[in-house]
């Protein structure tokens, strides 16, 4: 994708069609945004000086962030020669390397939100409560509740509704 459909395609609807409107372009289909999209881009008469001057500098500076270019400076020459090709200019993020988990060195410990550990390398401690406790299973539950029910005890201790008494 050329610089200028990269600069394009994060225009809106809106400032597309006011772009074609402001340099007297025809578009076949207004409703969306490719068609206006290579009317520009293929547009000898539309260059990006032309079609950016006429942004304000807030949007401009969006512009500029959205390409992953510098956003800094007030003057609106400065900016619309950096987004023109005036500094170094980095893909959109959907065209960005990828990187796949496979090529990335593994950490060597799981990240974890909050403070790390103090060593990496330590593994974690046992407390006497995790250590004393001991998990139980799904029978030994199922026995207890079993022999509770045997035995008689009532599940709540809330004496029965007083519309049962009548």
């Amino acid at each position: 994708m050329t610089r200028k459909r990269d600069i394009l395609s994060h225009f809106t609807r809106d400032e597309l069609l006011s772009a074609l409107d402001a340099l007297g372009l025809e578009v076949s289909d207004r409703r969306a945004k490719d068609p206006a999209i290579e009317a520009l881009a293929r547009s000898k008469r539309a260059s990006l000086h032309a079609i950016l001057e006429g942004f304000k500098r807030d949007r401009l500076k969006e512009l500029c962030r959205a390409l992953g270019l510098d956003d800094s400076g007030k003057e609106k020459d400065a900016i619309i020669a950096r987004l023109e090709g005036g500094g170094a200019y980095a893909p959109a993020p959907a065209q960005a390397e990828l990187t796949f988990v496979s090529d990335a060195a593994a950490p060597a410990y799981a990240p974890r939100r909050g403070r790390p550990p103090r060593d990496p390398s330590a593994t974690p401690r046992a407390t006497a409560k995790t250590a004393s406790t001991k998990a139980r299973s799904a029978e030994e539950v199922a026995r207890q509740v079993h022999e509770a029910q045997l035995a008689g005890s009532p599940k709540s201790k809330r004496p029965p509704p007083t519309w049962a008494r009548c």
